[in-house]
């Protein structure tokens, strides 16, 4: 909890709160200890210290952190898909909806070949990630629209500072609908305990 209270502090200005609490207490605590999530429950607020470095065009920092979190849980390294937000040179997030759409082609390979080659690495502990089933789609991948629709409209009606945090918090909750469709078919679901946490921040 040491690290969830650095984390809360360090983005206090940019979320509600009394909801961070709740939603920590509720969604984190619940659902993540409760199946004996411990390293991933100490990776979270990591990855969560790990997103100011991302407005703040600090691409080292971004991968620093990024990676000391997988020390905890390697499922860490699937932020390292934000990375190009973080290159200072290039202002990639005036092409965050390009950059999505790519995202929605290359994940389920990526899936795939992390279930095929790189779960094998991690010992017969983790064989039923290796299996590779069938994609559908289901409307319970889309139960995070209404809240995608709501940074939809803060995303619009922002100033321009703030204009490109919103579009951080919109690339998060997007990937955790293509996260929730893609785990169907191969079973990294979990990894949406990380996007999800852009519901935290807008």
């Amino acid at each position: 909890f040491f690290i969830w209270a650095v984390a809360i502090f360090k983005n206090k200005k940019k979320c509600n709160l009394p909801f961070m609490v709740f939603f920590l207490i509720t969604h984190y605590y619940c659902l993540i200890m409760g199946a004996g999530l411990i390293r991933m429950f100490i990776a979270i607020p990591i990855v969560f210290l790990s997103l100011n470095s991302l407005w703040e065009k600090n691409a080292k920092k971004f991968l620093f952190i990024i990676l000391i979190a997988s020390f905890f849980h390697v499922s860490a390294l699937v932020l390292l898909l934000l990375i190009p937000f973080s290159l200072k040179k290039y202002n990639f997030s005036a092409h965050w909806k390009a950059y999505l759409m790519i995202l929605c082609v290359i994940i389920p390979f990526l899936f795939q070949i992390i279930s095929k080659f790189a779960i094998q690495l991690f010992g017969q502990r983790y064989e039923g990630y290796s299996v590779i089933g069938t994609l559908y789609v289901s409307i319970g991948d889309f139960d995070i629209l209404p809240i995608w629709g709501i940074c939809l409209y803060y995303y619009i009606k922002s100033e321009k500072e703030e204009n490109e945090r919103f579009k951080i918090y919109l690339v998060l909750l997007s990937l955790t609908m293509i996260f929730s469709i893609v785990s169907s078919m191969v079973s990294l679901g979990r990894v949406v305990y990380y996007t999800n946490l852009g519901i935290l921040l807008f």
